[in-house]
């Protein structure tokens, strides 16, 4: 994985990846997170949005890697995001940063607010090797090459057309909370090929 992630959203795209990170590190049963785990958070919660509205959460790119799906913008975003606290410390025998925000996003919507507390909830009582190894079984990461992006058009697709994939993952996934508007998250159709 890069060290130094770099990112081609435009700036709406990624201040929207960086206020779903600071949304996610303020929920109140978190007192700091990892950038592995709020990848996988965020992963999921993609996963999530595609199965329950036929949108995503955020434009962030993801490819396959050795411990399942990482996004470079969202890397990028963690790595750039003001008015957050950072601390050095070794885990699992590796250095590495833990990320505190005590201040929920002012500039998500509700709905999308919703979404990630009730996907933050699901995902709590799971370790992080365990939300890895989800992306890992995930169609997204079988389906692609090692580094190439994740195709999100191709999971709904598959997802509409191979009805034991959707049914599988809704019993994993968490229930579908009822939202106001689909308008406030995230087209699949603009992505990139």
């Amino acid at each position: 994985m890069p060290l130094s992630a770099k990112t081609t959203l435009s700036e709406p795209a990624l201040k929207r990846v960086k206020e779903v990170i600071r949304e996610f590190l303020a929920q109140p049963e978190y007192d700091e997170l990892y950038e592995t785990r709020l990848q996988k958070l965020i992963f999921y919660t993609e996963v999530y949005c595609i199965l329950h509205y036929g949108h995503r959460l955020t434009e962030a790119e993801y490819r396959p890697y050795m411990f399942g799906a990482f996004s470079p913008d969202v890397r990028h975003a963690l790595n750039n995001l003001d008015d957050i606290k950072k601390r050095r410390t070794i885990k699992n025998g590796n250095r590495t940063v833990a990320y505190r925000c005590s201040e929920k996003s002012d500039w998500l919507d509700e709905d999308t607010k919703c979404i990630i507390r009730r996907t933050h909830l699901s995902a709590r009582r799971k370790s992080t090797d365990e939300l890895a190894q989800f992306s890992k079984e995930s169609y997204l990461f079988e389906n692609t090459e090692y580094d190439p992006p994740m195709k999100f058009t191709e999971f709904e697709e598959a997802l509409d057309e191979h009805p034991d994939i959707r049914k599988e993952l809704l019993s994993q996934m968490p229930e579908k909370v009822e939202i106001s508007s689909e308008d406030n998250l995230v087209p699949i159709a603009g992505e990139k090929t």
